[in-house]
């Protein structure tokens, strides 16, 4: 099927955005994790989205942070490879040089560990937003449904490979996802765990990334559902007429 074809045929089959609690009409396929994330651009079969505009783009500059932090490995702070790093900071820096400003280490840092990036708050506040748009995406994927405007998305926080090698990451017992495209296994990039509450309309995932970082997230139809503690770090679908 001729590309064009494939994307209309797939719009008509998913017409809402299933990034902003299906208000809106679906206008792109978006692959998420983005392509570029992956070595030589092999994403996973199956995790194409479909969004609006709006929800296509809005996780741009999360995706080039991502890409970043995910080939630096914070235990010896090697890289698994320095061209993709330099693209990926090159990209960013075009559209959010402030973001790059503050990962550059210190001169004490870089002296320790040259390719070591810092995390500071901005940095912190784009891999959650990339959270948030991955947790709407794989709800989707796994149940065929959008999470709605009373629904949405808890990301209390995120853990570096450094806490999981302390063991400082609890403990989560789920279906492990085994991602591959043409029979190559793309789980040493990104593999996640789940586990799906039908009677309360919820799921967690477990993502890892590279085994660099480590995001978990909760999906929900209704807020009502979460905890009294995970409602403090709960974020609705997206809503453009508020981005």
């Amino acid at each position: 099927m001729a590309r064009k074809d494939y994307k209309g045929k797939f719009l008509v089959d998913h017409p809402l955005c299933c990034f902003c609690g299906g208000q809106t009409q679906s206008e792109t396929i978006d692959h998420f994790p983005t392509r570029a994330f992956f070595d030589k651009r092999q994403w996973p079969e199956g995790y194409e989205f479909p969004a609006c505009k709006k929800c296509n783009d809005i996780t741009r500059d999360a995706e080039l942070v991502i890409t970043a932090l995910s080939r630096v490995h914070e235990q010896d702070g090697s890289t698994s490879n320095n061209a993709d790093v330099r693209k990926a900071l090159k990209g960013l820096n075009n559209n959010r040089p402030d973001i790059v400003k503050e990962m550059m280490p210190n001169p004490i840092q870089q002296a320790k560990y040259p390719t070591a990036l810092n995390i500071g708050p901005k940095v912190d506040k784009e891999i959650k937003l990339f959270g948030h748009k991955l947790g709407l995406a794989l709800y989707y994927f796994h149940t065929g449904r959008i999470v709605p405007e009373k629904g949405g998305i808890s990301i209390p926080r995120w853990y570096s490979n450094a806490e999981q090698l302390e063991g400082k990451v609890p403990r989560f017992i789920g279906q492990q996802v085994y991602l591959e495209r043409q029979k190559i296994d793309l789980s040493d990039q990104f593999n996640y765990e789940y586990t799906a509450d039908e009677e309360k309309n919820m799921a967690v995932f477990v993502t890892s990334f590279r085994f660099s970082f480590l995001i978990p997230i909760i999906a929900t139809e209704d807020e009502k559902t979460l905890s009294s503690e995970m409602q403090q770090y709960f974020e609705k679908p997206f809503n453009h007429s508020q981005v």
